[in-house]
This record gives structure tokens, C-alpha cells and sequence, in this order.
């Protein structure tokens, strides 16, 4: 797992913690996330709380391989941490919509 937080350390999930903010730019951070994710032989990148853009270099070290976790059934609950009001609701279709990332 990477992440910004090494909370899930504490869950005996092997963690590697890459902060957005160590780095020049999107395009620098991508590349380590890039390299630290090829070492690792991941052949599927799922994006959950991924709260940021990223490059199109990520998306073509990954072609079809990304997959982001949407926090949010769309368009009925859109934003962040709206799954909340999913859950208390009377919906029809509780539902985490999972997205499969290409290059436009």
C-alpha cells in the first residue's frame, strides 16, 4: 500500500509512505510513484482517497491498469465523503462506483 499516512502500518499492511508535498512538482511524484510501484511487480493500481490529479505519465506506465474507488455515487451523492448520506438514505442503489482510468 502507499500512502500519505502510515496509520495502516499498525494493521501489519506492508506500507510504503510517499508524500505529495516532498516533491517539486506532479510529475516528479509520479515517477516515484511509478518506479516504487514497477519494483513491486503491480500489474493493477487501485485508486482509493487518491485525492489528487494524476499525470499522464502515470496513466501510460499503467495502460487500462487504474482503477479509482469513487467516494461518492454519482450524480445523486457527488463529493467527497457523501457515501455517509448513501448509507442513511432509502437509495436503491447503495453502490461505490469503481472507475477504469485511460488516457483521453
Amino acid at each position: 500500500m502507499l500512502t500519505e499516512s502510515p496509520e495502516q502500518k499498525k494493521h501489519g499492511i506492508p506500507v510504503v509512505v510517499l508524500k505529495n508535498g516532498d516533491f517539486k512538482n506532479k510529475e516528479d511524484f509520479d515517477l516515484e510513484l511509478i518506479r516504487i510501484l514497477k519494483n513491486n511487480s503491480v500489474d493493477l493500481v487501485i485508486l482509493a482517497g487518491f485525492m489528487r490529479i494524476i499525470t499522464s505519465t502515470f496513466l501510460k506506465a499503467f495502460p487500462q491498469k487504474i482503477m479509482n474507488i469513487h467516494p461518492a455515487l454519482l450524480p445523486s451523492f457527488p463529493g467527497f465523503m457523501d457515501r455517509n448520506r448513501l448509507w442513511n438514505t432509502a437509495s436503491n442503489y447503495p453502490a461505490v462506483p469503481c472507475i477504469l482510468l485511460m488516457k483521453a
